[in-house]
């Protein structure tokens, strides 16, 4: 029994030398000074540079760098706000092959090889950099371009995937769903690494506004102090002490935004993990339950925001362990505390990262009612129940009293849309009926993406809006290959979609298929719902985004597997399902292109 752990143990030391190794493996920069003059002795800085003034000037940071031959040669320089010329050992680097763009780039800036100027022992370097206004910086990091920090980078992905694996392995889960949910984590590692954190962004600096607000004065902030500022604080206070901690290793900006996109990272494998584990409560045969599980994986829409710095993520983590519980509950016969009292719990926790968790609240009310008129023991019930609608109401309270007593003073700002009233007004939609029961499939088609701004993307109808953003969100990729992969995707999403919906019409077991699955039901009607109400109340075309209702994609997923699976002809079960692997293979493709 304990050799077991053997391997383990040695594979996090393993893990942990990496970074003992790293840092014997880095080059050091030392005695770095800044002035706006090269004569001068200048102020002492450390690495990352982070300095307030000298605005519209040219600037001089310079210092030495030792170096020895196992030391790492290519390094990632990220600039704020623009490299100008650096020089080492007097010897002018060429940067001919930048461009000027990642030049001033301050999220990702560039990679730039020293090796042909670096003496052993000590050499001096000089970097001009301009500062066109605001504060002024520099950090100079490892670059994936250097073999000796790839090798480091892939040693802790191989050994972090196995213990992920061993992890799994306790919850029971097989050598497929283990592929699966690992090759998606990749997919996830490989987007983020590859998008900055402003790139397919909502509202970025409002969201670290409200992070950083809380992590400098260990408060929350005033509704009006920032864009997103009016938001349930619990991802905020999170992601505070992340940061914050972050700091303390002076990570810089570029890592300490890097950690937090990892951390959504973390949460979207969370919601992965729990969404496999809600279709093992279900009656799905193994075919089209790794067919589901596949579907989640690989959904696009969430490994689009998987990478954003936001409360979403973690919203949808704990939204679907609220679901979990409370499927968990009604599949149980009698009234099992632990299961509606967790369901609960998470649903709270969910309300406190976003208000979209009033969906599960309302699901919640339903299934209990439904259980409380069919309970033999209603007293009982009712007795059991309080402490559920103590704790709902309890958090309603807490966020919504605020606010209604804003409302009642005259504050213009929708009740749950805190910040309704600074929305643009070129993101407004048409109102109309038509708006909501029309489906311009050839728009759908011919355009790869969503485009808020843009009515020939199909914006002004609402079911293009979800349907388009479930798959890509609000966003644009640019790459050709990426463009036609997503149309591909929105073909087959029409089919699944279409084969959904005659599903409620041609199966013969629906009554059955409702009745054990009426918690994901009523997810779906709810969700959908919710959407349109928003809709109709704020008429923005971003209020039909589908990330605000992402959890049902696990919903969809099993009712899509059901009727499929009831399907009276196997060779159209056969098509049907080998168009839903394809929209598996298309999606991971997408990512592999995804600029």
């Amino acid at each position: 029994m304990k050799h077991k752990y053997i391997l383990p143990a040695i594979l996090i030391l393993v893990l942990i030398s990496t970074f003992f190794i790293h840092q014997l493996t880095w080059l050091k920069f030392t005695d770095l000074t800044f002035n706006e003059n090269l004569s001068d002795t200048g102020q002492k800085v450390k690495l990352p540079v982070d300095e307030n003034g000298f605005q519209n000037k040219t600037l001089i940071i310079k210092g030495n760098i030792n170096y020895r031959f196992f030391y790492q040669k290519t390094v990632k320089i990220i600039p704020d706000d623009e490299i100008i010329e650096i020089i080492v050992n007097d010897n002018t680097v060429d940067l001919n092959g930048i461009s000027k763009n990642n030049k001033k780039n301050w999220v990702s800036g560039f990679d730039i090889h020293l090796k042909q100027h670096l003496n052993t022992g000590n050499n001096s370097i000089i970097i001009k950099l301009q500062n066109n206004g605001g504060g002024f910086g520099l950090q100079i990091l490892p670059s994936l371009f250097d073999i000796r920090y790839l090798i480091l980078v892939l040693i802790r992905i191989i050994i972090i995937f196995y213990l992920i694996s061993l992890i799994l392995s306790l919850f029971k889960f097989n050598i497929y769903l283990k592929i699966m949910i690992l090759a998606s984590l990749f997919i996830q590692l490989i987007y983020l690494n590859n998008t900055d954190f402003t790139v397919r962004s909502h509202d970025i600096f409002g969201h670290i506004d409200y992070i950083v607000y809380i992590m400098k004065n260990f408060k929350l902030p005033a509704e009006k102090q920032c864009w997103q500022c009016y938001q349930p604080p619990l991802y905020y206070i999170i992601s505070a002490f992340v940061y914050g901690f972050s700091t303390l290793f002076n990570a810089g900006k570029y890592y300490s935004f890097k950690i937090l996109q990892l951390l959504s990272v973390i949460y979207s494998t969370g919601f992965i993990i729990t969404g496999i584990f809600i279709l093992k409560r279900t009656k799905l045969n193994s075919c089209f339950f790794y067919l589901a599980a596949g579907l989640i994986c690989f959904w696009p829409g969430l490994i689009v925001h998987s990478s954003r710095i936001g409360n979403d993520s973690l919203y949808y983590l704990f939204y679907a362990l609220g679901l979990y519980f409370l499927i968990s509950w009604y599949n149980t016969k009698g009234f099992n505390l632990k299961f509606i009292y967790l369901s609960v719990l998470f649903a709270v926790l969910a309300f406190f990262v976003k208000v979209n968790a009033l969906i599960l609240f309302t699901v919640i009310f339903i299934l209990l009612l439904i259980k409380f008129l069919k309970s033999k023991e209603k007293k009982a019930f009712f007795l059991r129940s309080i402490p559920i609608a103590a704790a709902v109401l309890l958090a309603l309270l807490l966020k919504f009293s605020p606010s209604v007593m804003s409302k009642i003073y005259g504050d213009k700002n929708d009740l749950f849309i805190r910040n309704s009233t600074g929305l643009v007004q070129a993101n407004m939609v048409d109102n109309f009926a038509v708006n909501y029961l029309y489906f311009d499939i050839e728009s759908f088609l011919i355009h790869p993406y969503m485009n808020p701004w843009n009515n020939s993307t199909g914006r002004q109808w609402l079911w293009n809006y979800i349907l388009k953003t479930s798959v890509f969100g609000e966003f644009s990729f640019e790459s050709l290959p990426a463009k036609n992969i997503a149309m591909v995707i929105s073909f087959l999403l029409i089919i699944m979609t279409a084969v959904f919906l005659a599903g409620f019409f041609i199966n013969d077991n629906l009554v059955d298929s409702v009745s054990f699955n009426l918690p994901h039901l009523l997810n779906i009607i709810l969700s959908l719902l919710a959407v349109i109400a928003l809709r109709i109340r704020i008429p923005a075309a971003c209020g039909s985004d589908f990330r605000y209702i992402l959890p049902v994609i696990i919903s969809f997923t099993l009712f899509l597997m059901l009727f499929i699976n009831n399907l009276k002809t196997a060779v159209l079960r056969y098509f049907i399902s080998g168009l839903c692997a394809l929209f598996i293979i298309m999606s991971a493709l997408f990512f592999l292109f995804a600029r």
